[in-house]
């Protein structure tokens, strides 16, 4: 697919810890990392553990851990496990480069 036409809108709330010109996207499902309060406040009636399948540093294995999240964020989830749906390149676990 091309991505031509396509819309895709990222938050960048920090550049990556020792990496060069990069930066974290902040993908439903990915991780939270150490920051877990954020998402829970926001969509009141999911777990913490909702946003990431409980693997706070790599997120949900497979794109049935997509259903835990809000409808609203779905989307961007699916998005991390088949990103080739919307015309990006992959790597390894749906990373993109």
């Amino acid at each position: 697919g091309t991505i031509v036409g396509k819309r895709h809108i990222v938050q960048v709330i920090n550049a990556a810890r020792g990496a060069n010109r990069s930066f974290d996207l902040q993908i439903p499902s990915a991780g939270q990392r150490d920051l877990v309060d954020g998402c829970a406040a926001q969509y009141p009636g999911h777990a913490i553990d909702d946003f990431d399948c409980g693997a706070r540093f790599d997120g949900c294995d497979d794109i049935s851990g997509c259903e835990r999240l809000p409808s609203a964020l779905r989307p961007g989830c699916a998005w991390r496990f088949d990103p080739a749906a919307y015309g990006w390149n992959c790597g390894e676990r749906g990373r993109t480069y």
